[in-house]
């Protein structure tokens, strides 16, 4: 009996600690494809940015500038230029297949779906001449050094329409939008909604929850463990192994075998 006691509450830790174990790794997984940022605060002007910086549920911030659009040779836009600062590099650890972020004004970091699009050599260290759009509409023809190729993040973070940038570049350029990341304390929905009513203005600034790496309803098994669900379970294996375990003992007590 003792031996099954033992056994049944083993069975009950190790079931808790894989469950747990997966849902990290599933979230993991999640914040890796889909961002570590709790929200994004797109198109903010700057007196929300300093709103939202200091508010006592913010924990880290990140920001990103959109410059511009690149386009290709039909005038199409292909993807988005700008600066990220050091914060949203070190917050989001977006991967590069080869290279890094930018070190000089003449060079550049690139999506490699740009890459792929224009039909370039994906080799750092080497001339890149790309076609950028302006705010003010203007075109220019600009060679930089390939300093990375960007792993392609643009096409699964949640931006509801909103612009991330494809080409990293390191110089400052008339801003055409200002996109701040950040993580909270608690990323519950009447935390995003204070957020939200915190940044409204006139100008359409809009706040975007990223319920992809962080599901506000999610009821499947994973989410049950977590609350406690799983433990009616785990008891009912347990009752049943303790029932096998003393109809065996009772059996081999019956026919003068030891007590188990």
């Amino acid at each position: 009996m003792q031996i099954g006691v033992v056994l049944s509450t083993i069975l009950i830790f190790l079931s808790c600690f894989l469950c747990d174990s997966f849902q990290a790794t599933q979230e993991y997984i999640r914040k890796r494809i889909y961002g570590i940022h709790n929200g994004v605060a797109f198109d903010i002007y700057e007196h929300a940015e300093d709103l939202l910086k200091n508010h006592l549920s913010v924990q880290q911030v990140g920001e990103m500038l959109v410059y511009g659009s690149i386009i290709d040779s039909d005038e199409e836009e292909i993807g988005f230029f700008g600066t990220m600062d050091d914060s949203f590099r070190q917050m989001e650890q977006l991967s590069f297949a080869m290279g890094g972020y930018p070190q000089k004004e003449n060079e550049i970091a690139v999506e490699y779906a740009v890459l792929q699009i224009l039909d370039v050599p994906y080799e750092t260290g080497k001339p890149l001449t790309l076609k950028l759009k302006a705010e003010d509409g203007n075109v220019k023809e600009k060679t930089y050094v390939l300093s990375g190729v960007l792993n392609s993040y643009t096409a699964d973070w949640k931006n509801d329409g909103y612009h991330l940038i494809s080409g990293v570049v390191c110089h400052d350029c008339t801003v055409d939008q200002r996109n701040l990341f950040f993580v909270v304390n608690n990323s519950d929905n009447r935390q995003m909604q204070e957020l939200n009513e915190l940044i409204r203005d006139k100008k359409e600034s809009w706040l975007v929850y990223n319920d992809y790496s962080y599901p506000i309803q999610n009821n499947d098994y994973y989410t049950l463990a977590e609350n406690g669900g799983i433990v009616f379970p785990v008891f009912c294996i347990r009752a049943v192994f303790l029932i096998c375990v003393e109809s065996l003992s009772t059996e081999n007590r019956c026919i003068g075998t030891e007590y188990f």
